[in-house]
């Protein structure tokens, strides 16, 4: 059994499991929310290729915003999450330039480890499904017309790759920031992480299958603040 089937039925043992003591309580609490904060995307191979053909390379941080929501069992002390997350950025180098979205959706699930209900310290780990784009270009083409454009020599790239990663992170958060009604289901937070590819990189462009390319982590290392509204 490869990496990625047996991390994916770990997983899924995992939240049958969650299940079966989360059907024990009725109780919950749900957490609406918003993330913004950065990306380390590990690209240093795929910078290689570029830097070898001249082309400019990607940088090293970038930043990310999304949402989600997640649910606490409090007799269970486990908590069910759901993410999206994306980031894009340009870099211009003359009149070289690239561009690259990188996005993350998935679950995971993670075990309360405070029982103070104003303050939460969650563990997870989950699966995503990960869609990574990026586009380099070796002229510059401001002000040329659609026409021209397609007619001439942009030496324009797209190239993508989506995979399945493996999700680990801890969640820290704050329920409450005042007295009134509305204040007190205010959740302020931060969540840091890090993606697993499962398995190699797939490179296409326009859908046709490429090789030889790098591995790389599109998600890589992140860091963000949260804030959100508990129902």
């Amino acid at each position: 059994m490869n990496l990625k089937k047996l991390t994916a039925s770990l997983i899924a043992c995992l939240f049958l499991f969650s299940e079966s003591m989360i059907a024990q309580s009725n109780e919950k609490k749900l957490v609406i929310h918003s993330i913004a904060g950065f990306n380390s995307p590990q690209l240093s191979e795929f910078n290689k290729i570029l830097a070898a053909e001249g082309l400019p390379q990607f940088r090293d941080f970038y930043f990310t915003r999304g949402g989600g929501f997640y649910t606490i069992f409090p007799k269970a002390r486990l908590a069910s999450l759901f993410n999206f997350a994306t980031f894009s950025g340009n870099k211009k180098d003359g009149d070289q330039s690239n561009w690259l979205r990188s996005t993350q959706v998935g679950t995971s699930l993670g075990f309360v480890a405070t029982r103070n209900e104003k303050m939460q310290v969650i563990p997870y780990a989950g699966l995503v499904y990960s869609f990574f784009g990026a586009r380099v270009s070796g002229d510059d083409v401001s002000n040329t017309s659609l026409g021209s454009y397609f007619g001439g020599t942009a030496n324009q790239y797209h190239v993508s790759s989506n995979q399945f990663m493996g999700h680990v992170g801890l969640h820290v958060s704050k329920v409450g920031v005042g007295d009134q009604r509305l204040l007190e289901k205010i959740v302020i937070g931060f969540r840091a992480g890090y993606y697993i590819p499962l398995g190699n990189s797939k490179w296409k462009s326009n859908n046709n299958a490429l090789t030889g390319g790098p591995n790389i982590n599109p998600g890589g290392l992140y860091a963000t603040f949260l804030l959100g509204l508990q129902q």
